[in-house]
């Protein structure tokens, strides 16, 4: 037993009822397509009910059927939301962190790795000695524990915190952006979504 997405779009900002008038629609329309085949037709008669996520606006179809698949279950629910269609632009500083952040993860893959092969390496927690030509990331082989120096144990926390921290602040521009978008495109040309998983 599989699963594939199911989705389709009410042109308008649909309200509940014509939310579940539309749903009830496209269930009789496949019971006809496809016949009575369910709970493996892989189409709307395999979900029983629509779940309201109207709470918000999403600025894409593909973001809004992502959040729909995400939130939705197969067998159970599909779910609705309204988004509108609109190009949300990078601003510099989006750009810079993200550039910031592709540079602190290669810092972070190169400290989990030795630099060279030669010589030996204790392990501080078992007191295992490695050959360093059979280890190649800082983790010991026998008890599966950090090999990192306190020194290197610093250093790593403060690249995830640099990483986390950008990674924050990306979502609070992306936010801003969204919302100037949706300010600016008013709610002119906002569509209903419903989607989620067919049991196939």
């Amino acid at each position: 037993m599989g699963a594939c997405d199911i989705s389709f779009t009410i042109g308008g900002k649909a309200s509940r009822g014509e939310v579940e008038t539309a749903f009830k629609k496209r269930r009789e329309n496949d019971a006809i397509r496809n016949g009575h085949q369910y709970p493996y037709s892989g189409d709307f008669q395999t979900v029983d009910r629509v779940e309201y996520h109207l709470d918000r606006l999403f600025t894409s179809h593909t973001e809004a059927l992502e959040y729909c698949l995400e939130k939705s279950e197969k067998f159970v629910n599909v779910v609705a939301v309204y988004y509108i269609q609109v190009s949300v632009e990078k601003t510099p500083l989006q750009v810079q962190l993200e550039e910031k952040i592709v540079k602190l993860k290669e810092e972070q893959r190169l400290l989990h790795r030795f630099q060279d092969n030669t010589g030996f390496v204790k392990c501080p927690h078992c007191g295992s000695r490695l050959n360093k030509k059979h280890v190649l990331y800082k983790t010991c082989r026998l008890c599966d524990q950090s090999l990192f120096t306190r020194r290197e144990l610093y250093k790593a926390e403060r690249i995830a915190a640099k990483i986390k921290n950008a990674e924050c602040l990306i979502e609070k521009i992306k936010a801003e952006q969204k919302e100037k978008a949706i300010k600016k495109n008013g709610e002119k040309n906002v569509k209903t979504l419903v989607a989620g998983w067919g049991a196939c």
